[in-house]
């Protein structure tokens, strides 16, 4: 369309053409227009005319129908409610002269065939078969031996003369499921006829019925509402008629029936109480054919439903149209033997249905809806037809909607034909006069553009070359021969031509020298696109790459999708111990090891320093697990880095989308929540996240804050531990041990707030204090005369490396002016994984000073015999873990083993952690200097310290 309109714009020739023909076009269609009016405006006028005549013949006819079978349907419902009138009024005479009758009910008690031969059924009793009405009676009526109660059993020979009332009415007039007499309140007999197994067909259908009070269950408050009408009637039997009660239509949970339950109160004979009802269950199979049957037109039905729009009667047809399911599938079972028939226009599959109120439609004229695109007329009117009652409601009028649906184009057939062939007629017409126009059009057209061709052949070349200048053609050249304007424009445009050419050539060289540029950018874009997005050393995708993928996270197939932190236990201490080198060595051997698991859907990812990270997509949690089961097992393996065999665990944390949370990046922070949760509680296995880590982790970042504030809080104090000899049981020294106490967290265990204060490396500072403090207690000591007592004081390996720890010491033990002699500092062999030149260096300058040092915990880190031999130590200290397997053989040769080497090295040992007697003596005989532990004294503050020093003090 574009090329078109641009051809026209270039074309004098076309142009001319156009202005003509566009003259001529106007004039025809102004022509055609008002010819096509005329026409249109004479067909509306006569198919409205047949409309509202159609209209007028179809509101009647509908009417009438509706009228007509309302009529029916009423006096059916007449008939039902004279019936029970009549039933009621018999029973009534009979209560009202029950002591004149008494001598009949005496007689029918002891005749073979009136007689009740009641039999006792577990939760009822029920008479004979060959009786002419059952006579039912449940548990509720029963005495504590299982007996009729005296006041029921009265009134079940008080109602014996319904036998000869109850099987005419259940045999004669209105179709009937069953009548039957029931009991008022706390009395509820039931006589019913025909004679039915009434006891096991309700045990079958709703067990807990022979257990529960009838009245109270199933209409709550009819009872006493009937007994209040009843006294305010004053015996006046046309009202008490008027207050009969009719159920909306139910399905009889035995017979499968629907029916509807026509009830009449009687009263006692003085009409002060409430004596029961007669009952008539009315199948409306015959109401509901009569709708069902109805036929108007090919397609039309008839629908009845309750005022509330419960649609009970509707045919097939009309269930196909309004787009709802079948009478047995619209059966609400109630488990207590009468389900609920309940099927409404708002269940309807089509919207248009849906959104349609069974009210809009009352009206004595028709109204258009329109249901899947399809038009129909629809018309319904209300029928007044009996009393009804709810708890909420109480006493009210209920009222049935009878209606007609029917498609739109039955009804208007006449119509629609006649408006179809006027249509045809009429587009035939315009068609003629639109190819007679056409015809004309054209031949002017042609006329035209023949005469201006010639005129314009030169004009035409120099569009060609035009043409060819666009599509980057320059090689050609205009020949036209003229004098004119045109010959003079056709060779400026040969002179541009040529200038073009020359141009042209320059630009392709430097696009080539431009095309080398942009390539040398793009391949350094790539090279910075890998560094941000992989680890140079593994070439996994990196962290960054999996947060992209976490944030782009869907699940396929309803599984799961779990990510996993793997964590390398103890890298740092193997990048000390062998080398840094060797460490990246063993990184790469760990990522191509974890490569083999990197097919399907999961993908390996490295996370930084010593982690990994994997998506594992699973339909369940069993194989999440035992794909992390062989991973650790093949990270478990062992491994040859440059001649040298080691063995790396590692800890697994596990979090799972969407379970965990619906938040994709979130998974990450809960997989290594996990993780550090694996590595402090489970190391060398895996954890699945929970919310318990959650509040570990959001405690312990609530600790670190806490630990930053509490020595300037003053929340830090120290007890001392005795250490003692082992043969005079006196104490030689002490070990000077922190305690926290902090008003939030209350008291905290200095196992979990060290490691804290380590890894915060708030230990110097702390370190510092405390090295001050128990200085400054134990000179106090020395100063109240036990100047041999020496004090033990652990120090963290981050205070090693961090700051000038030897140079404080010194100034300190210099301003307090305690003999450094009777100053013990305590390491651990974790220390010696460090540089041990430099380790060797700080340990030399301490001893200068004159502070003896001790090795805590011996024998449970990484030191060797050439360290312990090579540096100035003192005192070894058995870990209290060798000593509690002291009763086994392998903690008795490792004790053993550290007691000979620091013989053998002329060092003092200690054994921490003694509680038991029998430990001691193991130790003492074995030649163990000194003991610390439970046994002898907990830690104790400074002031009980002050108190114990003189009765425990080795002179």
């Amino acid at each position: 369309m574009i090329k078109l309109i641009n051809k026209i714009k270039s074309s004098i020739n076309i142009k001319i053409t156009l202005v003509t023909a566009l003259i001529v076009a106007i004039y025809i269609a102004f022509m055609g227009v008002f010819i096509v009016n005329s026409m249109t405006n004479l067909k509306g006028g006569v198919l409205k005319g047949i409309n509202t005549e159609l209209s007028n013949l179809s509101n009647e006819y509908y009417d009438n129908y509706l009228n007509e079978i309302s009529k029916n349907i009423s006096n059916y419902l007449d008939n039902v409610i004279g019936e029970i009138h009549l039933l009621s009024g018999i029973t009534q005479t009979y209560f009202d002269n029950d002591k004149e009758l008494s001598e009949v009910t005496k007689v029918m008690k002891n005749n073979m065939f009136f007689k009740d031969n009641l039999k006792y059924n577990k939760a009822w009793y029920e008479n004979s078969s060959n009786e002419p009405a059952t006579v039912f009676i449940t548990r509720k009526l029963f005495d504590k031996n299982n007996k009729i109660n005296p006041k029921a059993q009265s009134f079940i020979d008080k109602t014996i003369f319904l036998d000869l009332i109850l099987p005419s009415f259940s045999t004669n007039g209105v179709n009937k499921l069953q009548v039957y007499y029931q009991g008022g309140k706390n009395n509820e007999i039931f006589r019913i006829s025909p004679w039915t197994d009434i006891g096991n067909d309700i045990y079958k259908v709703y067990p807990d019925f022979f257990d529960i009070p009838i009245w109270d269950t199933f209409n709550p408050g009819l009872a006493e509402e009937w007994e209040k009408l009843i006294k305010e009637s004053k015996g006046d039997m046309d009202k008490i008629n008027s207050y009969y009660r009719v159920t909306p239509p139910v399905q009889d949970g035995v017979t499968g029936k629907i029916v509807l339950t026509v009830s009449q109160p009687l009263a006692t004979n003085n009409y002060s109480e409430f004596a029961g009802t007669v009952s008539m269950d009315v199948p409306i199979d015959d109401l509901i054919s009569i709708v069902n049957n109805v036929k108007i037109g090919k397609n039309g039905f008839a629908f009845l439903s309750q005022s509330n729009g419960n649609m009970f009667a509707v045919n097939k047809t009309g269930e196909n149209i309004l787009g709802l399911l079948s009478t047995d599938k619209n059966i609400n079972d109630s488990k207590k033997g009468f389900n609920s028939l309940e099927r409404y226009l708002k269940d309807s599959k089509y919207a248009d249905v849906v959104s349609l109120n069974v009210e809009d439609i009352i009206s004595s004229t028709y109204k258009r809806i329109s249901i899947e695109g399809k038009d129909y007329i629809a018309i319904a009117k209300k029928i007044p037809i009996y009393n009804s009652w709810t708890p909420e409601k109480g006493f009210f009028k209920e009222n049935w909607i009878l209606g007609f649906i029917v498609p739109y184009d039955e009804v208007f057939n006449m119509y629609n034909n006649t408006r179809d062939n006027v249509n045809n007629k009429l587009t035939d017409t315009i068609k003629n006069i639109i190819i007679s126009y056409l015809v004309v059009f054209i031949v002017l057209i042609m006329i035209i553009a023949f005469i201006n061709k010639n005129i314009t052949k030169n004009l035409n070349k120099l569009v060609e070359a035009t043409n060819q200048v666009k599509m980057k053609n320059y090689d050609f050249d205009i020949e036209i021969d003229s004098g004119d304007e045109v010959g003079k424009l056709a060779s400026s445009f040969n002179s541009m031509i040529m200038d073009i050419r020359g141009t042209f050539e320059t630009l392709k060289l430097q696009n080539e020298k431009l095309y080398e540029e942009i390539s040398e950018r793009k391949k350094k874009d790539r090279i910075i696109n890998y560094l941000e997005n992989f680890d140079s050393a593994t070439d996994l995708p990196n962290k960054k790459m999996l947060l992209n993928y976490l944030n782009d996270l869907k699940i396929k197939n309803n599984g799961i999708v779990s990510l996993i932190v793997i964590g390398i236990d103890d890298f740092r201490k193997i990048n000390e111990a062998y080398s840094y080198k060797f460490g990246d060595e063993l990184m790469k051997m760990i990522s191509k090891r974890l490569e083999k698991f990197n097919f399907d859907d999961n993908l390996l990812f490295k996370l930084g320093g010593d982690e990994f990270g994997f998506i594992l997509e699973a339909e369940n949690y069993n194989k999440i697990v035992l794909e992390i089961e062989k991973i650790q097992e093949e990270l478990h393996s062992k491994y040859f880095v440059d001649e040298k065999e080691i063995t790396v665990y590692s800890s697994i944390g596990i979090s799972t989308f969407p379970y965990d949370s619906n938040d994709p990046l979130d998974i990450f922070k809960f997989a290594s929540t996990a993780m550090v949760h694996a590595k402090d509680f489970n190391k060398g296995g895996y954890e699945f996240y929970n919310e318990e880590m959650n509040k570990s982790a959001i405690n312990r970042m609530e600790m670190i804050s806490e630990l930053r504030n509490a020595l300037n809080n003053n929340e830090f104090y120290m007890v001392y531990q005795p250490i003692v000899d082992s043969y005079s049981l006196g104490w030689n020294s002490v070990e000077a041990l922190i305690r926290w106490k902090n008003e939030k967290l209350g008291r905290v265990s200095p196992i979990t707030f060290i490691p804290l204060l380590e890894e915060t490396k708030h230990i110097v500072e702390v370190g510092k204090w405390i090295i001050k403090e128990s200085l400054t207690n134990i000179k106090k000591i020395h100063d109240s005369g036990y100047k041999n007592l020496t004090v033990s004081i652990n120090l963290s390996v981050v205070q090693f490396l961090e700051g000038d720890l030897i140079g404080y010491i010194k100034n300190t033990i210099e301003e307090i002016g305690i003999n450094p002699q009777k100053v013990t500092f305590e390491i651990t062999e974790s220390l010696f994984i460090e540089d041990i030149n430099y380790v060797k260096k700080l340990l030399m300058d301490l001893k200068k000073i004159g502070c003896s040092i001790s090795v805590d915990d011996f024998g449970t880190g990484y030191s060797s015999l050439s360290y312990i031999k090579h540096l100035p130590l003192s005192k070894l200290k058995i870990d209290k873990s060798f000593i509690d397997e002291l009763t086994s053989e392998e903690g008795e040769v490792i004790t053993n083993a550290i007691i000979g080497l620091a013989k053998n090295l002329s060092l003092t040992v200690i054994a921490e952690g003694v509680e038991l007697e029998d430990q001691y003596e193991y130790l003492k005989e074995k030649g163990c200097e000194e003991i610390q532990g439970y046994l002898f004294s907990k830690p104790i503050e400074f002031s009980e310290l002050k108190k114990t020093i003189k009765d425990n003090y080795r002179k």
